[in-house]
């Protein structure tokens, strides 16, 4: 009997130490839900306006503009050869790009003929629906101002932060920005900001307790500008613009109403990790793309 009563204490205070592990897992999941970004997230970087690369950048995943035409992508390179998927529509390729370009005006032929204008149109309308989402999501309720507006040195649990439009947002030269998830994968972070998002030279948005890129939204309503050497996470999403400088790097998505500018001659780099684009097959074509010349 007594051995019994011991092993029927032990079961119960095991049952109760699954309980508390069980619950102080599920409270870490937090932050607001995120807006679906549609086709959008196909894209690493998609924009409305021109996207420009001045040297030796790098993007892993797709590149869309519309409705300004092929033409307005400059810098990288565009290989001549245009191909026709099984899924149809019709795409370019870089040795810059790790992925497929496509521009407003590759209107294909035969039973392709307009699939790819259709699917940048519904893209570009996607990702306009997911920033005005993100920038009016209310629950739970925002941290209103936080740092004043300077996000150097803070560490972000999950959640809204939102900011008044004066003055811009920033993280200055040097500084971190670290995003704690506190164990929990699922946890999210929209950061409303009205108008400018700044990170000076050197500056870093870390990750930390199990925080996903994918499941932080950068919402501004006009430029991003990310200075030499910065590191950002996220989904950005701009009202205006997305200005990249030397050596700075996205891991998230790139998206735009504007224009999104490449600059220097190595380091900088835009990786999608909501629909991760993987190299195999595109040395292939980018050989015969060579050969066409």
């Amino acid at each position: 009997m007594e051995n019994y009563m011991l092993r029927k204490s032990l079961f119960g205070l095991f049952g109760l130490i699954l309980l508390v592990f069980f619950l102080s897992h599920s409270v870490n999941a937090a932050g607001p839900a995120l807006p679906a970004l549609g086709s959008a997230g196909n894209f690493a970087v998609l924009a409305e306006t021109p996207v420009l690369s001045t040297g030796g950048t790098a993007v892993v995943g797709n590149i869309g503009i519309s409705p300004c035409a092929t033409s307005c992508i400059t810098g990288f390179g565009l290989l001549p050869l245009v191909i026709t998927p099984p899924l149809g529509g019709e795409y370019a390729t870089s040795l810059l790009v790790t992925g497929n370009i496509y521009g407003s005006d590759m209107t294909g032929l035969g039973s392709s003929a307009g699939i790819t204008p259709t699917m940048l149109t519904t893209a570009t309308t996607d990702m306009l629906t997911a920033q005005t989402e993100a920038q009016g999501t209310v629950s739970p309720a925002p941290v209103v101002n936080d740092g004043a507006g300077n996000l150097g040195g803070l560490t972000l649990t999950p959640g809204i932060y939102k900011f008044n439009s004066e003055p811009d947002v920033d993280i200055a030269s040097g500084d971190t920005l670290t995003l704690n998830c506190q164990g929990n994968s699922a946890s999210t972070f929209i950061f409303q900001i009205p108008d400018a998002f700044t990170m000076e030279s050197g500056a870093t948005v870390n990750l930390i307790g199990n925080c996903q890129p994918q499941n932080i939204y950068w919402a501004v309503g006009t430029q991003v500008t990310l200075g030499t050497t910065t590191q950002l996470s996220g989904i950005v999403l701009a009202g205006t613009g997305i200005v990249m400088d030397q050596g700075a790097t996205l891991s998230g998505e790139a998206l735009s109403q504007g224009e999104v500018t490449l600059l220097g001659t190595t380091g900088t780099s835009v990786t999608n990790v909501t629909a991760p684009i993987t190299s195999s097959g595109r040395a292939l074509l980018q050989t015969l793309s060579l050969l066409l010349q």
